[in-house]
């Protein structure tokens, strides 16, 4: 690490200003204080610490309103991905992480990595609960606040005496904090009935606490053909609230208004008179088919099929029946992903049962 060993000799270069010389000064400070950290600290915590010390949470407040929320909003979801990811082997480390992150980049695996953007149009952003985390508007709208909806209530929880596709509490890192279980069916799903709904309590406190100035609650009676439902908990609770203006209170739910039923209208593709569908069977048969098409940006086209090309180029070749593995690298996404497509499509180019999954690499 040859920026690493510099600042330790950082006495030694006189070329520096001495604006310069303060800041890498600064920045060798942060760089020591999290090498310790990081032997004790997890993850997360380890990752908050960066953040604080680094200022990330400044800087993303001092941009414009859109960016700010984006900024925030993206910075916790790689906090929440510090927190939810665990090795299949060993504890957490920052090591097995990037390494973890490593392996995404390369599998083009879009979800965990994808950045969030508010735009910062004049319009409403539609954002789940967990997303919001660390956001906040003048005015928020929390709908769906009836029985079973918010709070939910699952048919089952989370028990794996009763669940075959339940993880043991054994093999689970927060096991310490879940309820122990008796093997008595009806008492231990009141005591998971009670753990679930701690944990939507703490979701309701993170949605209503968005609001800076005015929160909207609301909740309907008809949400299915066939059955009302009264409002939840969390609206009765809100509804006794002194400072709360019910505009509108619940009375009856009267007879329902049925299911709105919406009927797609098929139009013609503005590009291939005989639909995309068409177009890419004669592509897949004829590649230059669509090279001379008056619908598309031949420019666009053709550096979007040099990109795809490259990477067809770096997959690896199909392997002989009787070749075996002795280690490969992969998240467990991408081995989830690979083993679905394969299982569709009946075939199956790689012995997972022969591979073994590295100690660095147990994401």
């Amino acid at each position: 690490h040859p920026m690493a060993e510099a600042i330790d000799h950082l006495d030694e270069i006189e070329e520096l200003s001495s604006e310069a010389r303060a800041r890498i000064t600064e920045f060798r400070a942060i760089y020591r204080r999290s090498l310790i950290e990081a032997q004790t600290a997890t993850l997360s915590d380890l990752s908050r610490s960066i953040l604080d010390q680094t200022d990330a949470w400044v800087e993303a407040d001092t941009r414009d309103h859109a960016a700010r929320l984006s900024a925030r909003l993206n910075l916790y979801r790689f906090l929440d991905l510090t927190e939810e990811w665990s090795p299949l082997q060993g504890r957490p480390s920052l090591d097995g992480f990037l390494d973890y992150l490593d392996l995404l980049v390369a599998e083009r695996v879009t979800d965990e990595l994808s950045t969030a953007r508010v735009s910062g149009e004049d319009a409403v952003a539609l954002l789940t609960v967990h997303r919001a985390k660390g956001l906040e508007w003048n005015t928020v709208f929390v709908p769906t606040l009836a029985r079973s909806m918010f709070p939910t209530m699952p048919l089952s929880f989370d028990n794996p005496n009763t669940m075959p596709s339940s993880l043991p509490y054994s093999l689970r890192i927060d096991a310490s904090s879940r309820p122990p279980l008796t093997g008595n069916e009806r008492q231990d799903r009141d005591e998971l009935r009670k753990l679930h709904l701690a944990q939507e309590w703490r979701t309701a406190y993170v949605s209503v606490t968005r609001a800076k100035r005015h929160l909207a609650l609301s909740a309907a009676f008809w949400y299915t053909a066939k059955t009302p439902r009264d409002p939840s908990e969390f609206y009765s609770l809100a509804s006794r609230v002194e400072s709360v203006q019910e505009a509108a209170p619940p009375g009856t739910p009267g007879t329902s208004p049925g299911l709105i039923s919406v009927t797609a209208t098929p139009v013609s593709d503005p590009l291939f008179a005989e639909g995309w569908q068409a177009a890419l069977r004669a592509a897949a048969s004829n590649p230059t088919a669509l090279h001379n098409s008056p619908h598309i940006d031949s420019k666009a086209y053709h550096a979007a099929m040099e990109q795809f090309e490259l990477m067809l180029e770096g997959l690896p070749d199909r392997l002989d029946a009787d070749q075996k593995i002795s280690s490969i690298d992969v998240s467990v996404t991408g081995l989830v992903t690979r083993s679905a497509l394969e299982s569709s499509s009946g075939q199956q180019s790689i012995r997972y049962q022969d591979a073994v999954l590295p100690p660095k690499h147990e994401a």
